[in-house]
């Protein structure tokens, strides 16, 4: 009986069952995981802005082939087109006598006596003989050809002006 004595008696901690811990996941696996999402993102925004890019690129360079023999003084049909050139403007260019000088655009009356609109920036190269000018001398009269963008209102956003001495 001595022996049994010598048992100390159960304590309440020792007959309550302890609870198991909670699996907690590790901070640097949730790390990495918003990594991994973080990286996915920027791969799949730049392969976004690629296709914007190339897309924006093969359009211009269609329309710049579209409209090459127009603007260079090609074929009036075109070179593989059989279409009537009169149904298509000259988008990225020009040419024609100046009608007004409005500083900020020109008004100038080309091909088919059809007036066309001009805007001017301050990056737009004027050039008269070898001398380049500024939009002030461009006078009415004058025989010019610009090359440009198109813009959305259907003037030309001159990029390259050249101005030859007015007819008479």
């Amino acid at each position: 009986m001595e022996e049994l004595d010598q048992t100390a008696p159960p304590t309440e901690a020792a007959a309550t069952p302890q609870p198991e811990p909670v699996s907690e996941t590790h901070p640097s696996s949730m790390r990495m995981l918003l990594v991994a999402i973080v990286i996915i993102i920027g791969l799949l925004g730049a392969f976004q802005v690629g296709i914007v890019v190339g897309f924006h690129k093969a359009a211009s360079s269609f329309q710049w082939g579209e409209s090459y023999h127009q603007v260079f003084a090609g074929p009036r049909q075109g070179f593989l087109s059989p279409m009537d050139s009169h149904q298509f403007v000259d988008a990225h260019g020009t040419s024609g006598v100046v009608l007004k000088n409005e500083g900020v655009s020109i008004i100038i009356n080309g091909k088919d006596a059809a007036e066309r609109n001009v805007l001017l920036y301050r990056d737009t190269m004027i050039r008269k003989f070898n001398q380049a000018i500024p939009p002030q001398e461009i006078m009415p009269n004058d025989r010019i050809v610009i090359i440009g963008q198109p813009s959305m209102h259907g003037e030309i956003n001159a990029k390259f002006i050249r101005v030859f001495p007015p007819q008479h």
